[in-house]
């Protein structure tokens, strides 16, 4: 697909796709819940939907294979629930699915009581569950490799006779998330007492709901990286709030080093971006928003700021190898190099070069790299994007939104 930018100021008002990571939680906290529950703007994404369809599913066919594609929320929260629910599951997904890390959430599981085997690499999915009643108690858990291990339990905690603690050996990484997961839990009833070190929760019961799910600030950050690229912008978003336990609103903060400023209001914020003539180089430590990652890096290749990152250890488990995949699509400009570490990425200017005349840009199967690679075509006036359609697993109508606001696709396949 060609994307084209508009040449005059960015400027309009969207209404934003819903919050993928509150929705799939409180459809999780619903279903344990027993109890229906009232979502108002439930996520349309595609990993909701197929969330939402395989809750369906477990509870028409308490013996059947759930395939879960390459949605690793719904895989995880899926293994802790399904350990306690009658029935004999295989738990399975993509091929890409099958490579993303399983086996801190499973040896937590195991330690409760639960019966689950590999089918294939140890570690790693498919899973073969069993479900039975689990009693709950004290329990170790490493979840830096994935804040969702800790979620996924973490949801169960109620449920158990003996409620749950969790110790975590070192803060666990995007450590945000952990806290949206406690306020929504809290929002449904339980009791949960949440430190760096340790959560702790009691048994109690789950009650029902009537829930407005948030706007996404994970989406809104490509809005922010469109302003920044821009010479002057103006936008309004709707339904975003500073009082959020997104830990991805960071973004308001992170991009006013690129001279884009937030205003806020009850109805949402308004982005804002004057021109700027020169941009210092970039720090930022992601471990606490890795899914800011595309934005940030995207933003500096095309305003030519050199930049460090640590914290980006886990982007090897997104949907792609995200700092990989993103240093080998970015580098395709020609006016940056990248070196990716285990657990930092270093962008470099290459000052004095000209940008490359056409760029088409691979989405590895990563609905952010799509949308993070788009407002590129501000900066980059021949620019493509294979595969746009990625985009539905979080945000079904972003090439709409970004429709409105000046870019077009006349020779969108």
């Amino acid at each position: 697909m060609h994307i084209f930018a508009p040449v005059d100021t960015i400027q309009g008002r969207l209404q934003l796709v819903s919050s993928k990571s509150i929705s799939n939680r409180a459809l999780i906290l619903e279903a344990l819940s027993g109890k229906p529950s009232v979502l108002h703007r439930l996520s349309e994404a595609d990993d909701t939907q197929l969330l939402k369809s395989l809750l369906t599913q477990l509870e028409e066919h308490p013996h059947s294979t759930l395939h879960t594609q390459n949605c690793g929320t719904a895989f995880r929260f899926l293994a802790a629930l399904l350990s306690t629910r009658p029935g004999q599951w295989l738990l399975t997904g993509s091929e890409r699915m099958k490579k993303r890390p399983i086996g801190p959430l499973v040896d937590a599981l195991l330690h409760l009581g639960a019966d689950i085997q590999y089918t294939e690499q140890r570690g790693f999915p498919p899973l073969q569950i069993k479900g039975k009643k689990l009693r709950g108690g004290s329990i170790e858990l490493d979840a830096n490799l994935s804040s969702q291990f800790a979620s996924a339990l973490m949801m169960l905690g109620p449920t158990l006779p003996d409620g749950l603690e969790i110790r975590f050996p070192t803060k666990p990484n995007s450590y945000a998330y952990l806290e949206m997961t406690a306020n929504l839990m809290q929002t449904f009833g339980a009791v949960v007492h949440l430190t760096n070190d340790c959560v702790s929760i009691p048994a109690g019961a789950y009650r029902s709901v009537n829930l407005t799910i948030e706007s996404d600030w994970s989406a809104a950050s490509y809005y922010y990286e469109l302003a920044a690229l821009s010479e002057t912008a103006d936008i309004f978003i709707e339904g975003l709030s500073q009082d959020t336990k997104q830990g991805d609103s960071r973004i308001a903060n992170l991009m006013q080093h690129f001279g884009v400023e937030s205003e806020f209001s009850e109805e949402g914020v308004r982005i804002k971006k004057g021109q700027r003539d020169s941009i210092s180089a970039f720090a930022c430590d992601l471990r606490d928003c890795p899914d800011l990652a595309p934005a940030l890096f995207a933003t500096c290749v095309g305003l030519g700021v050199s930049a460090s990152f640590t914290g980006t250890s886990n982007l090897k488990i997104k949907e792609s190898d995200r700092a990989v995949a993103l240093a080998l699509e970015l580098e395709k400009t020609g006016v940056c190099s990248f070196i990716v570490n285990d657990d930092s990425v270093f962008i470099n200017h290459r000052k004095g070069t000209l940008p490359n005349a056409s760029i088409t840009f691979n989405t590895h199967d990563d609905h952010r790299l799509a949308m993070a690679f788009a407002p590129l075509a501000l900066r980059f006036s021949k620019l493509s994007i294979q595969n746009p359609e990625v985009v539905k697993k979080s945000y079904p109508n972003y090439w709409d939104d970004l429709s409105k606001l000046g870019f077009s696709y006349p020779f969108a396949d």
